[in-house]
């Protein structure tokens, strides 16, 4: 049998030409699938308004992602400034730190580490007062500002032998005059504290918080040589000289005959020490107040002392000395030890050299308490006049 046109299963045959169309995609698979090429065709083809439209649209989300990028910097640069400017505060808070310390003493009293001496010679008209009751004054005569609180100070202005001999209990009236005049030649102002102490069993016997601004001009040091060269030749004998300088007056040795060569080893002695105070007035102090306070050590077996800091900022010597009495009476109770803590701020300047002295009691080496306190409330408020 002949086979008939048609496929062994019974289907009909398909033309290629239906084939290729069946394959093909349609019009709506391929804007489905180019509907990237079909925008952008109609917009360059039609250039109508849905065309601008979309393009404004296009414009947008690009503008959009632009914005959203630009905040995202603009965020990461403010979080990068802020950085910054915190690391530099931190790092001017340390630069002043070093600053500070450059231009400051060592104290350790009173709860305060550090004092910057520079505040001496600047003007503070708007000065932290803390809980100070009183106000700064000028004090023409020594040309310098202070605080003036009668709630924790009693001012006065003094020398130094009356405030010495109150402190080692002498009796003025029996110091000859030679001992008195170099010892009154230059004032002192005192502002003393409320508390009192009276010792026994020491060469001291009364003590209380005080600070001492004394002013000593350059062009009378001669002077004040002079009464010194004096003194020591008419007290001949360093033996019958005490501590502080003063002897009896009813030592008959007074006025002795001088020995031969004397009156010119004199003269060339205060001709050497009165150029040395010149040069370097506040060297000269301080290697004068260390001597002192040897010869008390050498003589009393009770009472020691030592050189806490000494420092050299410019023209200012600071130096901070421990003095410990033991086995003494205070106050009528016996205590193991005494201790008064004292500061020297020496400055020196072309025509005179000014001298700040601090000094506080305890019992304790902690050195703290409102004695130390008051100290520091007054250093805060002092300064030169320019």
């Amino acid at each position: 049998m002949s086979e008939t046109a048609g496929s062994p299963s019974g289907d009909r045959p398909v033309a290629p030409a239906a084939v290729a169309a069946h394959d093909a995609p349609s019009l709506a698979d391929r804007l489905k699938s180019n509907l990237l090429v079909f925008a952008v065709g109609i917009a360059v083809l039609a250039g109508g308004t849905v065309a601008g439209i979309s393009e404004y649209f296009k414009t947008e989300a690009i503008d959009g992602l632009k914005q959203s990028q630009q905040i995202e910097i603009e965020k990461a640069d403010l979080k990068f400034t802020e950085k910054m400017e915190a690391a530099n505060r931190q790092y001017e808070t340390q630069i002043d730190a070093l600053n500070s310390r450059i231009t400051s003493v060592e104290r350790r009293l009173g709860g305060q580490k550090y004092l910057d001496v520079q505040k001496f010679f600047v003007q503070q008209p708007s000065m932290d007062m803390g809980d100070a009751s009183g106000q700064v004054q000028f004090n023409p005569e020594g040309e310098f500002f202070a605080l003036q609180d009668a709630t924790r100070w009693r001012y006065y202005k003094s020398t130094e032998l009356a405030l010495g001999s109150e402190v080692a209990g002498f009796d003025l009236a029996k110091v000859p005059a030679a001992a008195q005049r170099p010892f009154s030649l230059f004032p002192i102002y005192v502002w003393r504290g409320r508390q009192e102490y009276s010792v026994a069993g020491a060469f001291v016997k009364k003590l209380f918080p005080f600070i001492m601004v004394q002013i000593v001009p350059m062009d009378r040091a001669p002077e004040l040589f002079g009464m010194l060269k004096s003194l020591s030749a008419d007290f001949s004998d360093p033996a019958e000289v005490d501590v502080k300088g003063a002897r009896s007056a009813s030592n008959g040795n007074a006025g002795a005959k001088k020995e031969p060569g004397q009156e010119a080893k004199l003269n060339e002695y205060t001709k050497l020490l009165t150029g040395t105070f010149q040069s370097d007035a506040v060297g000269f102090f301080l290697t004068a107040q260390l001597s002192v306070l040897l010869n008390a050590a050498s003589s009393a077996p009770n009472f020691t002392y030592s050189l806490r800091n000494v420092q050299k900022i410019g023209p200012l010597l600071y130096a901070q000395v421990i003095m410990k009495w033991s086995d003494v009476t205070v106050n009528g109770a016996a205590v193991d030890r005494l201790y008064l803590a004292r500061e020297y701020f020496v400055i020196s300047k072309s025509d005179r050299m000014i001298i700040i002295e601090t000094n506080a009691v305890t019992q304790t080496p902690a050195f703290t308490g409102p004695a130390f306190n008051d100290i520091t409330l007054w250093l805060g408020s002092f300064y030169l006049a320019q």
